[in-house]
C-alpha cells in the first residue's frame, strides 16, 4: 500500500513537471512567433487595381498656374511702375545706347529725392562722394541689376555705414520679388566694403567670406531701393572680422532682412 501511494505521487509529479515544460515551450514558441512575424521582410504586393483616390493632373498645374500668377500680380502690384519703355530698354538695349542713358539718369534723379537721404544727413552721417565711394556690387553692376552706383552715407563718430542701392528688374527670383541668393551677395559685398571704412583697416587687406547668415523679415521687391545699415563690427585679432547688417525699405522703417557674415581677414 506504501508503495502504491509513492508511486502514485511521483507519477503525479511527472504529470505537473511535464505540464510547466509544455506552458514554458509553448510561451517561448508564442515568443519567437512573434518576434519572426515583426522581422520578416513581406514582399510587396502588386496590383493592376485602380486606386481609390482620383488624380487630376490638370487641376495640379491650374493650381501651380493660379499660385505663379497671384505672385506675379501681388508683385506688380507693390513693385512695378514700370513703362514699356523701361522693360524695353532693361532687356534690349546695350549698356552705351541712348536709352540706357536716359533710363540711369532717371533712377539718380529719383535717388537724389529720396526722404532717407536728408533723414541720415540729419543725424550725424555725411556722404561719401569722389573716389572714396566705390560701387562695391561690381557683380550686379549692370542694366536692369545693380544699374547706378548706390549712395553711400558714413558716421565718423560712430563708424557705420550706409548704403542706398536699387535693385533692378534682373534680380528677381519669384515675379518682382528679390531673389534670394542675390540677396546673401548684396548683403555679403556691403559688409566688405563697410570694413575697409574701418580706421583699423591696414591697406594690402582682403576678406574672404568664411559665413553667412540672412534671417528675412519681409518680402523684398524689385525696382525699389533698399537701405543698407552697418550695425555692428566684432574682431577676432587681426585674422577674423564679424559683421551685422540690417536691410530696410527706402523709407528707412521697414525691416526685410538681417545679415551675420564671418569673415578671414589675409594679405593681398
Amino acid at each position: 500500500m506504501i508503495g502504491f501511494k509513492s508511486n502514485f505521487f511521483i507519477w503525479r509529479r511527472s504529470i505537473e513537471f511535464s505540464q510547466k515544460n509544455n506552458r514554458f515551450f509553448t510561451q517561448k514558441r508564442q515568443i519567437s512567433r512573434t518576434f519572426k512575424n515583426k522581422t520578416e521582410y513581406k514582399k510587396p504586393e502588386f496590383t493592376t487595381e485602380q486606386p481609390k483616390y482620383e488624380f487630376n493632373d490638370n487641376k495640379r498645374r491650374f493650381k501651380q498656374f493660379f499660385i505663379f500668377s497671384s505672385f506675379a500680380l501681388i508683385g506688380y502690384a507693390i513693385s512695378a511702375n514700370y513703362s514699356v519703355m523701361d522693360l524695353l530698354t532693361i532687356y534690349a538695349s546695350a549698356e552705351t545706347s541712348q536709352d540706357a542713358r536716359d533710363y540711369k539718369l532717371k533712377l539718380q534723379a529719383k535717388l537724389l529725392h529720396l526722404p532717407i537721404a536728408k533723414q541720415l544727413t540729419k543725424t550725424g552721417f555725411v556722404e561719401v562722394v569722389g573716389e572714396t565711394n566705390q560701387n562695391g556690387y561690381e557683380l550686379l553692376n549692370e542694366l536692369g541689376g545693380v544699374s547706378i552706383p548706390p549712395k553711400s552715407y558714413f558716421n565718423p563718430q560712430t563708424k557705420k555705414l550706409v548704403d542706398i542701392v536699387h535693385i533692378g528688374m534682373k534680380l528677381q527670383g519669384y515675379p518682382f520679388m528679390l531673389h534670394g541668393g542675390i540677396s546673401s551677395d548684396i548683403i555679403s559685398q556691403f559688409m566688405i566694403k563697410s570694413l575697409k571704412f574701418d580706421d583699423s583697416i591696414v591697406e594690402g587687406k582682403k576678406y574672404k567670406l568664411r559665413g553667412l547668415k540672412v534671417d528675412y523679415k519681409a518680402p523684398v521687391f524689385v525696382n525699389k531701393f533698399i537701405v543698407l545699415r552697418l550695425t555692428n563690427v566684432e574682431r577676432i585679432g587681426s585674422t577674423t572680422a564679424k559683421c551685422t547688417v540690417e536691410v530696410y525699405s527706402e523709407n528707412g522703417k521697414n525691416l526685410l532682412m538681417k545679415g551675420k557674415g564671418k569673415f578671414a581677414v589675409e594679405k593681398e
